[in-house]
């Protein structure tokens, strides 16, 4: 899920709006982007394959090409709004996936790694809630 959030995050410098906005979503990209990373070594580590196993998905939570492509087409106020709405979304669902795991998965490490999903991206959605105001 986060790689398609880092698509839609990278568009904000340059179509958002409010600046407070821009420094949250660079901020929460560096954050996404390091959590991959974390990801890739699990995956790794585990001998499994990185493919990404929702692309192409149209979930709760997912940024899709559709959204992708709305969201090129809007600048300013209408490009936050509708950024502020689709963020919400992944962080609600990554963060409710997360926890699921973190409570339910087989592997130590890898429910040690989706606590810390969870934990980062409910966190993330008071910072969105306090960039959107």
């Amino acid at each position: 899920m986060n790689s398609q959030a880092l698509e839609l995050l990278s568009l904000v410098g340059g179509r958002g709006g409010d600046p407070a906005l821009k420094a949250w979503a660079a901020s929460l990209a560096v954050g996404h982007r390091a959590e991959l990373g974390r990801l890739n070594a699990l995956l790794d580590r585990m001998g499994l394959p990185r493919t990404n196993v929702h692309a192409g998905h149209d979930m709760p939570g997912m940024v899709t090409a559709a959204d992708l492509g709305r969201a090129r087409t809007l600048r300013g106020a209408a490009f936050d709004s509708f950024f502020g709405r689709e963020l919400r979304a992944h962080l609600e669902q990554s963060a409710r996936v997360s926890l699921s795991e973190s409570r339910g998965g087989t592997g130590a490490e890898a429910r040690r790694l989706a606590a810390d999903l969870a934990a980062a991206h409910t966190g993330a959605l008071e910072g969105l809630r306090s960039s959107l105001r």
